[in-house]
């Protein structure tokens, strides 16, 4: 039996991207990882049913938290963001992770919907280093959509 014919098809880089956070920031990020969906698994069985053993049927929804790591900058709405009060209207935002294949063309778009900073961590610093300062702030969201 012959292979299938399917067509080849390379896949997307993982450097072409950016980042816009709602009004507070558009950005210049280096890094962002963590981004995932898990559903539970509820075992149920009804005391009815022939089979002994449970079905799977699907539970809630859970999102992991993302890690944004960035060049340290001047500007510092970052830091602000995560200083704001709970209750400000700016609190929550929209969060767009864009994807762009070599020619820059937006090949997908993720919104993680009322991101909101849940840390902040500062760079390392080291006098004998010729390396970058890096920051990085962790985002919770409420839902993700690939839109």
């Amino acid at each position: 039996m012959a292979a299938p014919n399917y067509p080849l098809r390379d896949p997307i880089g993982n450097y072409n991207f950016c980042i816009t956070i709602g009004s507070v920031i558009a950005g210049n990020f280096k890094e962002m990882s963590g981004l995932s969906v898990s559903r539970a698994v509820n075992d149920y069985r009804e005391g009815h049913e022939a089979t002994l053993h449970p079905r799977k049927i699907p539970g809630l929804k859970s999102l992991s938290n993302v890690t944004l790591k960035r060049g340290m900058i001047e500007e510092q709405e970052l830091w602000a963001w995560c200083e704001m009060n709970r209750h400000d209207k700016n609190f929550k935002q929209d969060v767009d992770l864009v994807v762009f294949n070599d020619q820059f063309d937006e090949v997908a778009r993720w919104t993680l919907k009322n991101a909101w900073p849940t840390r902040w961590a500062a760079p390392s610093f080291d006098a004998t280093s010729t390396g970058l300062a890096m920051e990085e702030i962790e985002l919770a969201f409420d839902d993700v959509a690939l839109v």
